[in-house]
């Protein structure tokens, strides 16, 4: 029977020590990689934007196959989803499908817009390798008559679009917006008739022939625009049916009006407005070819960080034209000239937030020495205007105060954790511990107490532990022994924050790892404009809690996996990796 009773105590006990998530040793124990698989995504020739980040899985999950978060562009093609090969000729994925199983390698999959014909050869729905060919558009793919708004490129696949087939667009009348390249030279028979949803052409200087009927039956077109002042040839009437106005340019009323005799609309003269080169920002114009009276909006778009500084209106033969409103909206009155606007733009300094209003921050953002928060992109773009005006970076936000926290550690604190303060914002330090640290060495009392630390805000466990622990902590030196992942919070400073910093609570700290790659983007921010940070990278960081459990718990206090992000326990002699925290405002 004695024998008996010692087996179930050591049964019990060995349970205990597994149940409590183990982990003791060097070396950041008791966590480990759990990828299994990965998605990768590859541009596939686009020629803007980017692919998403690659994912990883694990075992007990799938991944949700990512759309074109990027904004991958290319011309003359829409993105179509992923493929397998570079070609389309694998197993395509369509974004949001559930993928589990080996590494996966995905190309951006691009269906062609535009059947198109090599100028002289046969036609092809897509050229699949760049060339140096003319290329003539012969009309819209089943994919392309999805599009309402069709802005011809210069070039495809490095073949430049010089003319529009005979009828190629006929009959499109879901086409209300048209806008055709500077490469264009021939515009055939038919080409646009019965687009009944376009109201406004603009024909390219380049263009020297347009075919009978080219815009026939658009009965919706009120303005042809040829800013060119020799006419185009014509091959009889290329606006029957319509009643559109031809608008050219004053000077040319009477070459035009020679020239298209046999076209049925009438010929106005008009002036061209034309924007000028400028940096740091842009202004378009609602119409570029107006006549005299026209009423013209301009559009002011300031680069990021930027706003207007002065917007000019120039006649062509000298004098200003009056610019009234304000903001980035601003009207004139078209002169019996062509003009020319021209704008300056000056640095602004944008924060998401300021010490008094922190309504508009986000995690990520970055925290600078005089308590302004910035944004990663922001600061990336501006750093040394930023670092100039308010310091440098101190911190990153990390987490906003009365966040939720669900099943924290089961099955001692099942259910919601509240994080922090109500109302305050908090920030994770740029650095972290140097080496891996201990909570409390064997044989001293930190490691053999049961100390009342708060679960979900730290702020006050040091002061707990100090007050449990007066003998231990009494000199700086003490502290560095008994207690090194505490010591080490304890000293943690940085510019305009040099002190309050403190080892978070256990949720708190899980809190940051579910944030840990936002919060890392701010970290890239900072490192990639060449300044200093650590990134969220270790698999485990110690907590300043400690569960109240009885007497088997006195040796082990909180932890948190992070990259399985879980809040655990282990014995205070383990060494993991410690990062600090803060209220922006206290």
């Amino acid at each position: 029977m004695k024998q008996f009773s010692v087996l179930i105590l050591a049964t019990l006990l060995v349970l205990t020590f597994v149940s409590c998530g183990g982990g003791g040793g060097g070396g950041g124990g008791g966590g480990s990689d759990d990828t299994v698989f990965s998605i990768s995504y590859n541009a596939n020739g686009a020629e803007s934007g980017t692919p998403p980040a690659s994912q990883n899985g694990d075992s007990e999950s799938s991944l949700a196959i990512q759309n074109n978060t990027g904004n991958l562009t290319k011309s003359g093609y829409l993105f179509d989803g992923w493929n397998t090969n570079a070609d389309g000729s694998g197993k395509t994925y369509a974004p949001g499908t559930k993928y589990s199983g080996n590494d996966l390698r995905l190309y951006a999959k691009w269906t062609a817009i535009y059947n198109v014909q090599n100028m002289g050869g046969s036609p092809s729905p897509a050229l699949k390798a760049p060339g140096s060919s003319n290329l003539k558009i012969l009309g819209l793919t089943e994919k392309g008559k999805t599009l309402s708004s069709i802005n011809i490129p210069s070039s495809i696949d490095g073949n430049t679009i010089k003319a529009i087939g005979s009828g190629a667009f006929q009959d499109c009348s879901f086409i209300t917006e048209l806008t055709l390249p500077a490469t264009v030279t021939t515009i055939e028979g038919n080409a646009f008739s019965g687009c009944t949803g376009i109201t406004t052409v603009t024909i390219p200087e380049g263009v020297t022939s347009i075919g009978a009927g080219a815009f026939s039956g658009c009965s919706s077109l009120a303005t042809l625009v040829i800013n060119s002042t020799v006419p185009p040839a014509i091959d009889g009437d290329i606006l029957e049916g319509t009643s559109a106005v031809v608008r050219v340019p004053e000077s040319a009323i009477g070459a035009y009006a020679s020239a298209w005799s046999a076209c049925s609309a009438s010929i106005e003269g008009s002036y061209t407005v034309t924007i000028d080169s400028m940096s740091n920002g842009s202004v378009s114009a609602d119409i570029t070819t107006a006549k005299e009276g026209d009423a013209i909006t301009l559009t002011v778009t300031p680069a990021s960080g930027y706003g207007l500084d002065s917007l000019t209106v120039t006649k062509s033969g000298g004098g200003t034209v009056d610019v009234s409103g304000d903001g980035n909206t601003r009207t004139f009155t078209m002169p019996a000239s062509d003009v020319t606007v021209t704008a300056t733009f000056s640095l602004l300094l944008v924060y998401t937030s300021t010490p008094a209003d922190r309504s508009g921050v986000s995690v990520g953002d970055i925290v600078l020495a005089d308590k302004k928060t910035v944004a990663p992109s922001e600061y990336t773009s501006y750093k040394a205007e930023y670092e100039s005006v308010n310091g440098v970076p101190v911190g990153v936000v990390a987490y906003m105060g009365g966040d939720d926290v669900e099943d924290l550690y089961k099955p001692f604190l099942a259910g919601t954790a509240k994080v922090g303060t109500n109302g305050k914002v908090y920030m994770v330090g740029l650095l972290q511990s140097g080496s891996d640290l201990v909570w409390a060495p064997t044989d001293t009392t930190g490691y053999n107490t049961i100390f009342s630390t708060s679960y979900n805000d730290g702020s006050g466990n040091w002061a707990v532990i100090k007050a449990a622990d007066s003998a231990g902590t009494a000199t700086a030196e003490l502290i560095a022994t008994n207690y090194p992942a505490f010591s080490y919070a304890a000293t943690y400073t940085a510019t305009g924050y040099t002190s309050g910093w403190y080892l978070p609570a256990l949720a708190e700290l899980k809190r940051i790892a579910l944030n840990s790659d936002t919060i890392n983007d701010g970290f890239t921010a900072i490192t990639g404009a060449g300044g200093t940070a650590i990134a969220l990278t270790e698999n485990n960081y110690w907590s300043s809690s400690q569960f109240d459990n009885g007497a088997p718990y006195k040796t082990h206090a909180g932890y948190v996996n992070f990259s399985a992000d879980k809040s655990i326990c282990t014995n205070k002699s383990t060494m993991f990796f410690v990062r600090v925290v803060r209220a922006l405002d206290d």
